[in-house]
């Protein structure tokens, strides 16, 4: 969500139909190959360097 692109953006859950977003405090690649991987992505690149973004 909130990205650049269809590849970039901010992790979010629903929880009850309510939508969270995933803080990626302290995240490093296994986690951004987790969440792309649970999203059909192959692999990820990386986080922008504010850390704000995975990028796809």
């Amino acid at each position: 969500m909130n990205g650049t692109s269809s590849n970039e953006g901010r992790v979010e859950v629903c929880d009850g139909g309510v939508y969270y977003t995933v803080c990626d405090d302290n995240w490093d690649e296994l986690e951004a190959q987790v969440v792309c991987t649970q999203l059909g992505y192959s692999s990820s690149i990386g986080k922008s360097s504010d850390k704000s973004m995975i990028v796809l």
